[in-house]
C-alpha cells in the first residue's frame, strides 16, 4: 500500500473524529461508500447515519446496491424519496443544472438529519480529482457548508481505491457513475421518457458485460461510449445486432458508437 495514501487516510480519520456525528451522502460508488466506512468505523453506530436520495436520476437497481453497501458497513441508512422534476431549472437542463439540483437535493437532506437525527454535519464524497473537473454542483456543496473530507485529506481517486481494497470494501473497482441526466444534451428539456430510455439501453449493455458505459441521447439518436478495452468486442457484428435491436425498441433510429473510449 501507498504510504502517501495511508498518511492520508490518518488525516481523514482525524478530521471525521473531530466532526464527532455525522451524515454521509452515499451514492454507493467507491468514494462516497469508502467515506462511509472509514466515518462509521471512526465514531460508531450511533453517531453515523448514511442516506441515500432515491430519484428517477439513477438506474433501477441502485437503491438495491446502496442498501447492500450499508448493510456491509453495518450502518443505519436513510433513504429520502425526490423528485427532480419540481425543480424548474432542472428541467429546463442549463449548462449549470447540476448547481439547481444538488441545492435542492441536499437541502432536503441537511434539513431532514437535522430535525430527525440531531445531525448537523453532512459530508460528501467528493474526491482530490474531482475538484479539477467543471462541477456546477460542487458551488452548491460549498454554499450549503457540506464538508468534503476526502478533497480536504488530499486523496485521488486511485488513493481511494487502493485503501478500498485494502479494507477488503467491495466497491473498490466500482466503475464511476453519474446521474441520468447527464445522457441529454445541455439545453435540450428533460422528461422521464428520455431517462427511461438511457436507463434501458444502459442496463442492455450492462447485462452484455459492457460496465462503465454511457448512452448519450439526442432526439431519436444514440451516442453508445464505451472504455477502450471493450469496443473491438462491441464491434463484432453479433453483439451490434443484438444492440440495435433492443434500442430501436426503445424508440432509437440511429445508434453511433464513440471510438474514442471512456476512460
Amino acid at each position: 500500500m501507498d504510504t502517501k495514501a495511508e498518511n492520508k487516510k490518518k488525516q481523514l480519520e482525524e478530521m471525521l473524529r473531530s466532526f464527532g456525528k455525522v451524515a454521509v451522502a452515499l451514492s454507493g460508488g467507491s468514494d462516497s461508500s469508502f467515506l462511509a466506512r472509514v466515518a462509521f468505523d471512526i465514531l460508531g453506530h450511533d453517531n453515523f447515519l448514511a442516506v441515500f436520495v432515491n430519484t428517477v436520476l439513477q438506474p433501477p437497481d441502485e437503491l438495491g446496491h446502496v442498501q447492500s453497501v450499508a448493510d456491509e458497513i453495518g450502518c443505519r441508512l436513510l433513504v429520502i424519496d425526490a423528485d427532480p422534476f419540481e425543480i424548474p431549472e432542472f428541467v429546463l437542463n442549463p449548462s449549470n443544472r447540476c448547481y439547481y439540483c444538488k441545492k435542492n437535493i441536499f437541502s432536503m437532506i441537511k434539513e431532514r438529519v437535522s430535525a430527525d437525527y440531531e445531525i448537523n454535519i453532512l459530508l460528501d464524497g467528493t474526491n482530490l480529482d474531482d475538484l479539477d473537473d467543471d462541477r456546477p454542483g460542487l458551488l452548491a456543496i460549498d454554499e450549503l457548508d457540506i464538508k468534503t473530507p476526502l478533497a480536504d485529506s488530499g486523496l485521488k481517486k486511485e488513493e481511494v481505491r487502493q485503501l478500498s481494497r485494502s479494507i477488503n470494501l467491495s466497491t473498490w473497482d466500482r466503475p464511476s457513475g453519474s446521474c441520468l441526466a447527464t445522457r441529454i444534451p445541455t439545453g435540450e428539456e428533460i422528461t422521464k421518457d428520455l431517462l427511461s430510455t438511457a436507463a434501458v439501453c444502459e442496463e442492455h449493455l450492462h447485462v452484455n458485460g459492457f460496465y462503465g458505459c454511457r448512452v448519450r441521447l439526442s432526439g431519436n439518436d444514440a451516442i453508445i461510449e464505451l472504455p477502450e478495452e471493450d469496443i473491438e468486442r462491441f464491434s463484432q457484428k453479433k453483439q451490434r445486432k443484438i444492440t440495435e435491436n433492443l434500442f430501436k425498441k426503445a424508440g432509437i433510429k440511429k445508434i453511433l458508437l464513440n471510438i474514442t473510449g471512456r476512460q
